[in-house]
């Protein structure tokens, strides 16, 4: 049984729990496409780059093919189990953007590292912060 994308959105947009709106999958539509840009780059940097590629990159492929595969096992999780669905997005939400951060800060000098994730732990603590208000 194949179902299609627009069959699985309508029920997705059906089964979001009252409140809440369509966000949550925005996020994960919007990120889906950034997952298969990362993972064809970084599928292509290591074709041209027949050097040992570095630990950090392993990681960050890593972070993008779990976010990726939350976002997928979430939209299908939606008809039976809508909360559950919505939280395995927020997580893949979650992972992708440590990816980013990873990927982002890993060139930078030690003291723009600390910067990037100080602003990281920043962003957590707020978003802690206005989720339990």
């Amino acid at each position: 049984m194949c179902l299609s994308s627009s069959v699985v959105d309508s029920k997705a947009a059906n089964d979001v729990p009252q409140g809440k709106g369509n966000r949550s999958t925005d996020w994960a539509n919007a990120l889906l496409p950034v997952c298969f840009g990362t993972s064809m780059t970084l599928t292509m940097m290591s074709v041209q780059d027949r050097s040992e590629i570095p630990t950090i990159i392993h990681l960050v492929s890593l972070g993008v093919m779990f976010a990726a595969a939350t976002f997928l096992v979430s939209k299908f999780m939606v008809p039976k189990f809508p909360t559950t669905a919505h939280v395995v997005e927020r997580v893949g939400v979650f992972v992708m953007v440590t990816a980013f951060f990873v990927a982002t800060s890993d060139p930078l000098p030690l003291y723009f590292k600390a910067t990037t994730w100080v602003v990281y732990v920043a962003s957590l603590l707020v978003i802690l912060v206005c989720s339990c208000l």
